[in-house]
């Protein structure tokens, strides 16, 4: 059994507990047009090309993958591996998950895409005491998250839009699956809520207040406020694809931290970024 991973990014610090090594699985069921993983939403590995890398050599005439390109300025996104290979990338920083309480998290794209490979790799984070954590929009069946809980000590949920309609206008599908496994997993699980918040699409009190309405009553370990950045723009520009990067605005830091007042006048830890 094999995964496709895109990135394995060592000494993370804000994706959970302490110091991380976040590993990026390819795949995405959504679209979302702010999107800052492009490169992670198609299941496949594929080719990138930066330009202004790019000497001219015209060594990439019959270019065959692993053959590097001199200057890197064509590289593949994306490497199947087993789940002994990437346990050994994992074990290498065991030491510092220890010391900082830290561990590994699983990100993407959506790495329920990839249940069954993320059973086999959480259950052998697990005989190694390893903290794991999955960072997920939702958007998958019940039966391939269900297996997971018992392997899972963290989820980073993504709760992108609570109207469902401009949730599927923004990420090309409907949210109802997305909030219904929401409320069965802040029933198991601990939970760090994330909200990525843009100027003048779910920046408002309207959205703030449904939120809330999700929790109703159950616990979340806490919120972290996710201002949008057009940080990926570059990557769209590489990705040889009919891709457009869509620019948004961020909101104001005042509208940021009206809603860390809201979330805690309800007695919920919340941050901006995490």
């Amino acid at each position: 059994m094999t995964g496709q991973i895109f990135n394995i990014q060592k000494y993370a610090l804000h994706d959970g507990p302490g110091i991380r090594t976040t590993i990026f699985f390819k795949g995405c069921p959504l679209k979302c047009q702010w999107c800052h993983n492009p490169e992670s939403i198609r299941t496949d590995q594929e080719l990138t090309f930066n330009q202004d890398k790019c000497i001219g050599c015209n060594s990439c005439d019959g270019f065959v993958y692993p053959e590097p390109c001199p200057s890197e300025a064509l590289e593949y996104v994306g490497k199947p591996y087993t789940v002994e290979e990437l346990m050994v990338e994992i074990l290498k920083d065991h030491i510092f998950y220890e010391q900082s309480k830290g561990g590994v998290t699983f990100s993407g794209g959506e790495p329920l895409m990839q249940s069954d490979f993320l059973l086999e790799v959480l259950k052998s984070c697990k005989e190694h005491d390893i903290h794991t954590t999955i960072d997920t929009t939702g958007f998958a069946p019940w039966k391939h998250i269900e297996k997971l809980l018992p392997y899972v000590d963290l989820f980073l949920y993504d709760i992108k839009h609570t109207n469902s309609e401009m949730h599927e206008k923004l990420t090309g599908v409907p949210n109802a699956l997305i909030l219904e496994n929401f409320k069965k997993i802040i029933r198991t699980n601990h939970v760090y809520l994330r909200l990525i918040l843009i100027k003048d699409i779910n920046d408002d009190e309207k959205h703030m207040t449904e939120v809330l309405r999700l929790i109703d009553g159950e616990y979340v370990d806490q919120i972290n406020i996710l201002p949008y950045h057009n940080y990926a723009e570059n990557k769209y520009n590489h990705l040889m694809i009919d891709s457009k990067f869509i620019e948004f605005e961020k909101p104001t830091e005042e509208k940021l931290k009206s809603f860390v007042r809201f979330f805690e006048s309800h007695g919920i830890d919340t941050y901006i970024g995490g």
